[in-house]
């Protein structure tokens, strides 16, 4: 009976990272506003806002999978990307040295690792992180242990105490999400 106890507290205590892309181009500030005030218990919500974004996509995209154009459905489709399974751990290590910013993403079978640097939110930098070492090597065929590592020039202007970088890992170009993972500075 206790190991179930335990076993439950851990369950509950875990949380699921649920990637939620807004691309303003739709304009909808209904849902920017529910997704700053949205929480729910056992998800990690990491929003991405992407004022620039050149891509046929708009309004709301939950996890690569589910578009929203209004806020009317967006709990309900957090809490059921949430529920879609286990989802592998995605490690993400961040360091800086003056205003380089290192990133390093390790622990997903993926074809693609996006890595945003954000600040409270907003999309700053984005980069498509490179196989194996950075260095320019190929690694046709990812697997878990493949180390993936970017790096991003901070802009002084920025308030580094908002800032975050959030490693997405996708099936394909833009396809679902299968990890993420957030790091504060």
């Amino acid at each position: 009976m206790l190991s179930m106890l335990v076993s439950f507290a851990l369950t509950q205590a875990a949380v699921t990272p649920v990637v939620v892309e807004l691309f303003p181009s739709s304009s909808c500030p209904q849902c920017e506003r529910a997704l700053a005030s949205l929480q729910v218990p056992g998800v990690e919500i990491i929003s991405l806002v992407q004022p620039d974004a050149a891509s046929l996509q708009s309004g709301l995209v939950i996890d690569g999978r589910a578009t929203l154009m209004s806020a009317a459905r967006l709990q309900e489709e957090i809490i059921t990307s949430a529920e879609r399974g286990a989802r592998p751990l995605l490690q993400l290590g961040v360091s800086r040295a003056g205003l380089t910013l290192t990133a390093q993403v390790q622990g997903v079978k993926a074809r693609r690792v996006e890595v945003f640097l954000v600040e409270a939110g907003l999309v700053r930098a984005r980069h498509v992180a490179g196989p194996c070492d950075g260095e320019g090597s190929s690694c046709p065929l990812p697997s878990s242990t493949t180390r993936r590592v970017t790096h991003f020039e901070l802009d002084p202007r920025w308030q580094t105490k908002d800032l975050a970088v959030v490693a997405v890992a996708r099936e394909g170009e833009a396809g679902p999400v299968i990890s993420s993972a957030r790091s504060p500075l």
